[in-house]
């Protein structure tokens, strides 16, 4: 195209892309080469096709553009520009024109898996009567099946499995359409996809919400009840509920740590669950619950079986974690379920110190009614009484009195 200038070049592909017919007739009668590119390779054809152009994608068609072509910054065809956009009648006109329907552009991607991952529904049906390729996977491993169910399009994972989508495959990261679905909390693209009896991913599919029940991931009560749901299909179906994360975490864990009480309750009543597994803290559910404060839900681990006196890397029990927390309530329903009320942290601290240290009276009481040790010292020599006269819990330190006293 050398000779003809920069200004030219632009109208030429303007008149592409707003479909002018009369000017293109022109240029290229002129001897404009109908399969010219412009700086990042996209050809007549690709815009007149991007733009619906529909007059257009016929006269280039029909003066020898070649329909395969690709762009030199993706490397896609007019059909995969069509099908990422949701072009239907672009789409159509390129399929019955004997357009390639499995190219792929540079992340290897198919119009079939740019259709899926932007939604467009009628597109993908149109792609699916063509018989394409249905589980050709990404640079990632990932398929159009997978695509559809990271954005939880119900519609179009019903579509692709009914045409016979393979919905074990996994990607790189070992990641299957069901875990992937899980990950998002589509709820309805889960259930589908148990329906068809996608496989449970082994032992680890429960991970996928573990990951989103970090405190850090900031999940609304909606996506929390939406991730519930999955977990209870999953449950029920046979998904292993003592899978662990990297971090050692059971889906429990992550569901004491942010207080989903709900969850924590149904997890309990699964027979298969291990309410004393530990995380690479040495951290059992019941510690979290201690840690945080939430009687409640230290009560549904102690229904279950949890153990009271268990010791993490810290040598820290959970009645030690109620009390560095200053949680007075867990406190006390640990110690009426038999933890060890004498136990030390590294400073020699007891639970009784940590209450009479923070001021709570009736917990000290309670302390000592389970023979909490009053004459215990810690390593700078105090007692739970000295702890509380240097703060000036007055009526705290009169209650350790009055017991040394008898």
């Amino acid at each position: 195209m050398e000779e003809y200038d920069e200004r030219q070049i632009w109208r030429v592909f303007h008149a592409a892309r707003n479909g002018n017919q009369d000017a293109l007739q022109r240029y290229l009668s002129l001897g404009f080469p109908v399969n010219a590119a412009d700086e990042n390779g996209e050809t007549l054809l690709h815009k007149a096709a991007f733009s619906g152009q529909l007059d257009v994608v016929n006269f280039l068609l029909d003066r020898g553009a070649n329909i395969d072509d690709m762009d030199w910054r993706l490397r896609q065809t007019a059909v995969i520009r069509a099908a990422r956009i949701g072009h239907y009648a672009s789409l159509d006109l390129l399929i019955r024109r004997g357009a390639n329907l499995n190219f792929e552009d540079h992340q290897s991607h198919t119009a079939l898996m740019k259709a899926c991952a932007s939604g467009h529904t009628s597109c993908v049906q149109l792609l699916i009567q063509e018989n394409v390729m249905l589980n050709s996977p990404d640079r990632s491993g990932l398929t159009a099946l997978m695509k559809a169910a990271y954005i939880g399009n119900l519609e179009i994972v019903t579509m692709l499995i009914g045409a016979g989508a393979n919905m074990n495959l996994a990607d790189v990261s070992g990641n299957t359409a069901l875990k992937i679905a899980v990950f998002g909390g589509h709820v309805d693209c889960v259930r589908v996809l148990l329906c068809n009896d996608a496989d449970l991913c082994a032992r680890d599919v429960l991970v996928n919400v573990m990951v989103n029940w970090y405190p850090e991931a900031n999940r609304s009560q909606e996506q929390l009840q939406r991730d519930f749901q999955c977990v209870k299909m999953l449950c029920i179906r046979g998904a292993y509920v003592n899978a662990r994360d990297n971090r050692g975490n059971t889906l429990l864990m992550c569901a004491v740590t942010i207080g989903f009480l709900e969850c924590v309750r149904f997890l309990c009543d699964r027979l298969e669950i291990n309410v004393n597994v530990c995380n690479i803290s040495g951290e059992t559910p019941l510690m979290i619950a201690a840690k945080m404060g939430r009687v409640d839900i230290a009560t549904a681990c102690l229904d279950k079986g949890a153990g009271v006196n268990v010791v993490d890397m810290s040598g820290y029990t959970a009645i030690m974690h109620a009390a560095y927390h200053d949680h007075p309530s867990c406190v006390e329903i640990l110690a009426a379920r038999r933890a060890d009320v004498n136990v030390v942290d590294r400073l020699r601290w007891t639970p009784l110190m940590h209450m009479a240290h923070n001021g709570h009276v009736h917990c000290v009481e309670n302390l000592i009614q389970y023979r909490a040790l009053v004459d215990k010292r810690n390593v700078d020599g105090n007692t739970a009484c000295d702890l509380a006269r240097q703060n000036n819990h007055q009526e705290v330190m009169q209650v350790l009195l009055n017991h040394l006293d008898e």
